[in-house]
Parts: structure tokens; sequence; C-alpha cells
């Protein structure tokens, strides 16, 4: 018979800081650096202090350094010689909400933050997001990261298999060894004092207290791991450093003389388990499950305009800033830019933590987010205006054909395969001698494409006298809004030619929507509930009442005008009525829907109801890296499950389901798809018997957190007040709607094109450069013709300007296959997620093809040399 091996106990001194929350950031971080300031004093002159650890995130590094630059050569030397842990991250983010590439650009830049001031934790912690996506496994181990330390979303079903070390394994089959907090990450905080949480100062340490403390922590541990070593977590969110800890644990352990007490880090505590080497189950899938945490997955309909306004940013950076400026930097005499992006991309992932981007905090966190989200925009903005005049200033081929008065439109297709769109867009044609006073009349349009063939047109609108004021210019002129069909080049532009002519152009020809998708456009309605829950969780009303909208006018087929009259507020006589406006468009397959409205009432939820042609039991949703099914979860309530209710955390199951850009729902031998932008909540439901898509608007909620809703009961924060929550201002959404064969397996790519539109701008105006030929007004970067692989970022090395193209199979096949681009011959090699070169993963193209093999669900990242 085995003999039981001699219990241990690793404590760990951190805190968990989320740079903003219930307070602003510049509060918490006044809060920072007095704790960084300590932290440096102590572990300098406290050698028995063995190390603390900043929370996994870098940022606080850089946040500290703001205030107290002077410091900074003392930081470097405590974490070169590990006793201040800081990374893997830059922040700590949420891995729902964000982009799968930006997670990724979250731990490089970590990383090499991390590297600069002495190096980073080889430990995957990520304590507090609500939630874990399935394929981090695979974003970790690209890292080099084997470890994964976690508290939220571990299901009863999982944990009662797995215990709370295991296997968790992502969809491509890459594994990382995880340990489950059950108990928290502050399941040893404030040892030997009353609570874990709260104002100690002038309170002692209790030895007993804290041996007390440990024996039944490490008795609740034991329940779920096989090994006889623990973890033990000193820090809570926000609290200080226990500097007396070193003493404490001495004293502590003659009362614990069965359990060795060790302080040290989370690496030691993964290694001393791993030499335990215990066999252990497997976990698959998202990890979304409230088995001992609540997991709060309301946040994804929570202060509805961060999400668009993050859609909108990620978007920019990755899918059109980033390509672009891979082709500007092959300009001459273009300038750098790599600085400015950094700034950007640091600029969105500080908006990235869970309490910003899940909308669960003060109102001042959010307004901050909005001014983070305007300057990444406005530099993405910035670096393409540029990227478009060194396109001039190199000589850019002149068009075939021209007129009197003309303008150049930039059209840029993200997507690395060909795509049809029709463009709308605003041009200015300029007053012959620049003077305010002409009026020019209303003239003739024609317009051709790259190669000069001619585009059917369609004018919008006009206004006659308009200045245009651009960097250096200050132009007047009459504006065109202009509507055209365009075929675009993989990853790649045109420049269509707009010009005054003499003669009629072809106009663009109306598309009239087909049956089926003029049914789900006339038949789509909105439905609004009582919301007494709060940013974290929906509080359905007890009675279920909803109200439905009503049609009142049908100006057209494409103009709709719906109303819904609804309370001001739960519990008010007093009702207000919501227009809601929603204008149609339908082109090359897709109904385009736009939906307006001003939000004037309280604590509500409003949703878009599409009908569906029959009941299905799951659809499928865009997710991280892959395809997820998503399923109609059982409804719990807490007269169906009052044990469940009754006990922590006192969490139901939630009906509605996770979206990151799109929704597919097969019915038959066809399937449906809804392309959003920035709407992540969405649900299979039925309403007065009409099976539908319920797709989320907004939440309104007054309160960061209330106790007592009908999905949670326990409190998940402080219960302080958030009026911006309620999002009583104008809301403006986008949903474009398609139906197509099954057969025809390019509804993934379909639906990508509608979440990630062509960006459109017209050329800048440098009157006094004159026509080349370097430049062509068409170009490709790259073809991927298979359409079970996607792009994830293109982008160059900021050091050596080596190509980066980054891949993934969102299938469950092996796919071999080329890859197309724009550089004749070169090296190429296969990297980890560090993006380094390989020698020995290394070889040479040519003819602008790259064989790739990609395993199921595999990421893959090629580094090309010239």
């Amino acid at each position: 018979m085995e003999s039981p091996q001699a219990k241990s106990a690793i404590v760990v001194s951190h805190t968990h800081w989320d740079r903003a929350w219930y307070l602003p950031f510049s509060s918490f971080r006044f809060r920072l650096v007095r704790l960084v300031d300590r932290l440096i004093d102590l572990l300098e002159s406290s050698p028995d202090f063995h190390s603390f650890t900043l929370d996994g995130q870098t940022v606080l590094l850089n946040d500290y350094l703001e205030i107290r630059p002077e410091n900074k050569p003392r930081l470097e030397k405590l974490i070169k010689n590990g006793k201040l842990i800081c990374g893997p991250w830059y922040v700590s983010p949420d891995l729902f909400l964000v982009s799968p590439e930006s997670i990724i650009r979250n731990l490089q830049i970590g990383f090499d933050t991390a590297s600069r001031f002495g190096g980073s934790m080889q430990v995957g912690y990520v304590p507090d997001p609500f939630g874990h996506i399935a394929q981090l496994p695979q974003i970790l181990n690209g890292f080099g990261l084997t470890s994964f330390i976690f508290m939220r979303g571990l299901s009863a079903k999982d944990k009662e298999v797995a215990g709370s070390v295991f296997t968790w394994r992502g969809p491509d089959g890459s594994d990382v060894f995880s340990i489950y907090l059950a108990d928290g990450y502050f399941n040893a905080g404030s040892l030997g004092l009353p609570s874990v949480y709260g104002r100690h100062e002038g309170l002692e340490a209790d030895p007993q207290l804290a041996a007390d403390q440990i024996r039944k922590t490490v008795s609740k541990l034991g329940e779920l791991q096989k090994e006889s070593v623990f973890l033990l977590n000193n820090g809570f969110d926000h609290m200080p450093e226990q500097a007396e800890l070193p003493s404490l644990l001495r004293r502590t352990q003659t009362l614990v003389p069965d359990i060795h007490l060790t302080h040290g880090t989370f690496g030691d505590f993964v290694d001393a388990l791993r030499s335990q080497a215990k066999p252990h189950a497997v976990v698959h899938g998202d990890l979304i499950g409230n088995a001992d945490q609540p997991i709060l997955l309301s946040v994804y309909s929570t202060r509805v305009y961060l999400k668009q306004l993050n859609h909108q940013a990620q978007s920019l950076l990755e899918t059109v800033v980033e390509p672009m400026d891979v082709f500007a930097s092959t300009l001459p005499n273009r300038a750098e830019s790599t600085y400015f992006l950094e700034r950007a991309w640091k600029t969105l992932l500080k908006n990235h933590p869970h309490d910003d981007i899940c909308g669960c905090s003060h109102d001042g966190v959010h307004q901050d987010n909005e001014v983070r989200y305007r300057e990444v925009v406005e530099t993405g903005e910035a670096i393409l205006v540029e990227a478009l005049e060194s396109m001039r200033l190199a000589g850019l081929q002149p068009p075939s054909s021209t007129g009197p008065r003309f303008s150049d439109v930039f059209v840029f297709n993200p997507h690395p395969w060909s795509v049809t769109t029709r463009i709308t867009t605003r041009i200015l044609l300029p007053n012959a001698d620049a003077e305010k006073g002409v009026r020019l009349p209303i003239e003739r349009l024609s317009a051709i494409d790259a190669q000069g063939h001619p585009l059917p047109l369609h004018l919008v609108g006009s206004v006659e006298h308009i200045l245009r004021n651009h960097y250096l210019e200050q132009t007047w002129g009459r504006a065109y809004d202009i509507e055209f069909d365009i075929t675009l080049p993989p990853l790649g532009y045109q420049i269509v030619h707009v010009f005054t002519t003499d003669a009629p152009s072809a106009e663009l020809p109306v598309m009239p929507a087909p049956e089926t998708l003029a049914h789900l456009r006339d038949n789509l309605f909105f439905a609004y509930e009582h919301d007494l829950g709060d940013t974290y969780s929906f509080g359905p009303d007890p009675s279920g009442a909803m109200v439905k909208s009503i049609l009142v006018t049908k100006k057209s087929t494409y103009l709709h005008q719906h109303s819904i009259t609804v309370p001001v507020k739960p519990a008010s006589d007093e009702q207000v009525d919501i227009p809601i406006n929603v204008s149609h468009s339908y082109s090359h397959g897709c109904l385009h829907s736009n939906i307006r409205y001003r939000n004037i009432a309280e604590n509500g939820r409003m949703r878009v109801n599409i009908p569906l042609p029959a009941s299905p039991h799951e659809f499928l949703a865009d997710a991280h890296f892959r395809i997820a099914t998503r399923g109609i979860a059982d409804k719990q309530t807490p007269e169906s499950h009052p044990e469940r209710y009754a006990s922590y955390p006192g969490e139901l199951t939630y009906p509605t389901q996770h979206v990151k850009d799109f929704v597919l729902v097969p019915f038959g031998d066809q399937v449906l798809r809804i392309s959003t932008h920035g709407l992540h909540e969405a649900e299979l439901t039925q309403i007065d018997g009409q099976p539908v898509l319920a797709i989320t608007l907004h939440r309104a909620v007054g309160e960061l957190s209330v106790g007592g809703g009908r999905i949670r009961r326990v409190q998940a924060g402080p219960q302080i007040p958030t009026p911006g929550a309620q999002c009583q201002r104008e809301l403006d959404f986008l949903l474009h709607i398609g139906i197509e064969p099954k057969a025809d397996g390019h509804a993934i790519r379909n639906a990508r094109e509608q979440s990630h539109r062509a960006w459109v701008r017209e050329m800048p105006y440098l009157p006094h450069v004159p026509s080349g030929h370097t430049i062509s007004r068409s170009h490709s970067m790259l073809d991927i013709a298979h359409p079970d692989i996607e792009l994830s970022a293109y982008k160059r090395d900021a050091a050596t300007s080596d190509l980066i193209i980054r891949l993934f199979n969102h299938s469950s096949d092996i796919v071999e296959t080329s890859i197309t681009i724009d550089r004749n011959r070169g090296s190429v090699s296969i990297t980890d997620l560090l993006e380094q070169w390989s020698d020995s993963m290394a070889t040479s193209f040519q003819n602008h093809q790259i064989p790739v093999t990609f395993g199921p669900h595999q990421i893959v990242t090629l580094r090309i040399r010239a």
C-alpha cells in the first residue's frame, strides 16, 4: 500500500489589480503607486519576503512609472532577481468580448514589456475573466505557456469529473496543465486576520487564526485534487501586501506541523504539482460554468455602445491599417509608423480588461473607454491617410479617361478573397478657381474602375456649396453622395475614378430582395422587457411581461417605422413611446437593416427578433479561431432550482449565448446568416409560438451590482449608481441578413464580409502632384483560395520589416493548400506566436505561392523574408 504523501502548501503573495472598476483609473492608480512604493522598499530590505506577484499583467508597471519614473532601475532589478513577478499579459483581458487577434497581441506586448524589465512569469495566470475561450490552450502553447491558473468558468459537471487539477484541451489538441481556483484567488487573503477583504490597519495577524484558516482551506482543496501540494493565495482585489507574512508563516508552521508551509510563486506551485505526476481528466470547450463562482454572462450586452466602438477600433487596426501599413512601407520616402501602431494597440488593449469592455464599472471608467476608442480610430485613420498620400507622391497611375472635375475613391477589401460589394460614399468635386463664391451646378457623373471599365453609378444626393477641411486644405466645391458596385481583389484595393461628363452614365440597377429575405424584412419585430438586474446579469421581471413592437408605417419597401410603448421604468405607470426607424437595402445576396432609436426608458432590454422558418435546437456562432455550436440553455428559475439558487454562487443558467461577429442558423438545405458589428448576445427562443433568433440591441440598468435577481441572487460587486449603463442615448445598429444553400460552402466568408466591410475614402487632394506610373490603381496582397482558411493578421515586424501572416483553420479537417502573396520569391518560416524566425523551419518559395498544411482548428503563423 502506497503511503500518503506529506502535505505541503505554497503561499503566493499577490494582489488582483483591476486598473479601473468601482473607482476610476486615476483613483486606483493613486493606490497602486503607494502599493508599489511599499513593495520596492519591502522586497529590497526584507530578504525573507520571498516574492510578490503583480497580477500577471505588465501594464501596471507602466502605470506606476508614469508617476514614479525614477524607480525604473529598482523595479528592473527586483524583476530580474525574481522578487517581483510580472507578466505574461499586458492587461488581464476579458476573453470573449475582444477579438482573438487582440488576445495574441496582449500576450506579445506583455512578454515584450516583461522582457525589458527582466523576464515574465511562465504561467498562464488569468484568474478573474468571465469565462475562457476554447482556443486558449493553443494560444498559451504558442507562447510556450503550458500551465493555466483560473477561477471562473468550470462547470459543476466538469468539476465532478476533473476536480481542480486537470488537462484542458483545445479544439486543435493543444493541452494546458490547468489549476482551478475553486475557492478563489483569495483563499489565504489577509492571513490571520478576521476577513480576507477590507481595511486592516491597526490589526495584528493571529497565528492561531492563520493556522485554522490554512487547515480549513487545505482540507477543502484536498477534496478536489489528488496531489498533496496546495496553493494558498495571499491576496485579493486591490489588497495591499501583507508585509509580516514571513514571520507569520514561521509562527503558524508550529501550529500546523503536518502541512509544510513555503512562501513562493505560482511557478513554484506548478512545478511542485507536476512533480507528483498524477493522471488527470481532460476537459474540452469554452469554460463558462459557474460551479463555485458567478460567471456573469449578461455582460455581453451591457453598455452595448462600448462593444460597437471596440468592434470598429479592432476591425480598423487588424483588417485595414496593418495590411495597408505593409503595402505603404514599400513606397519611397514613406515615414515610419510602427510607433503609432504600437501606441494604438496599447490604447486599445487598455479597454480590454473585463471590468472595462464588459461595461461593469463606474461611469467614469467607461467615459475614459470612449476617449480611448476615439484615439485608436483617429490614429488608425491618420496612418491610412498618410499611406494614401504616399501613393499619390510616389506617382499614381492616371485613369484611362477623365473629365473637367474628378475624384479618386480608394476602396480596400480586408479579406483574402475577391469581394463584390456595393459602396456608398461622398466625394467633393472642387470649384475650378477654388474660390468660396462659386456655386457649381449639379453635373452628370461617370465612374470607371482601375482597369478603365465603366461602373454603373447612382447619385444619392448632392450638396451644392460645401467646404472640405483636411490637413492644410480648405477646398470649396459640390459634394456628391454616390453608390456603385465594385469587385475588389483579395486583400487589396481598387481606385475608382469618378468624373464629370456630358454623356449619361449607366444607372446602378435596383436589386429587389428575394421573397425569403423580403419575408424576414417585413416580419422582423422588436421586443422589450424590464431588466431588474445590474451590469453583470439580466434580471427578468417575475411577471414575464413583454411588449412587442408594432409596424406604424411602411413608407416604402425599404423604410419601416416601428413603435414600442413601454413603462418609463419598472413599477411606473408612466408610459413612453420609442420610435424605431429601420431602413433596409438589398445588394449582392444580402439584406442590410439599419436600426435607429433613442432609448428614453430605464431598466429594460430591447431585442430584435428574426423569424425562423423552423424551430432549430442549435445554431452556429462565430467564435475565437473557430465556429462554435450554441444550443438552447435549460431555463432555470429560483422556483425550479431552489437549492442551487439558495447556495453560493446563487447563479442559474443564462439562456443567451455568446456571438463574436455572426450567426448561422441551418434549416433544411439552406442556412440563414446574420452578421453584426459589436452585438454579442443571441438566443433561440419562441415568442407567441413563433420561433425566432433574438439578438440583444441594448440592456439598460442603473446600478453596478444588485442582489436578489432571478438569474443571480448574490452580489457581484459594490452597489453603486451607474446612470450611464441606462444607455439613454441615440443607438444605431446594422444587421446583414442572407440565406443561401448549405452546399455552397461560402456562408462563413459571406458573413465575415459583412461584419468587416470594405474601407472607403476619397483619395487625398494634392493638386500639384503629377500622375506617374509607379503605383497601380489596383493591387492584391494575399489570396487564400480554400474557404476553411481565414486570416487573423497581416502585418510587418517593427524591427526587421519581415512580413507576418497569421492564418487559422476553422474546420475540423486537415487542410493542405497554398496561399498566394504579392512577393514572387523569398523565404518563409513557420513560427510560434512570439513570431521569432526559425532557421530549422525555414524554406524558400517562388512564383508567389506558399504551401501550408493546417491541422484541425490550427493557428499557423508565417514569417516571410525577401
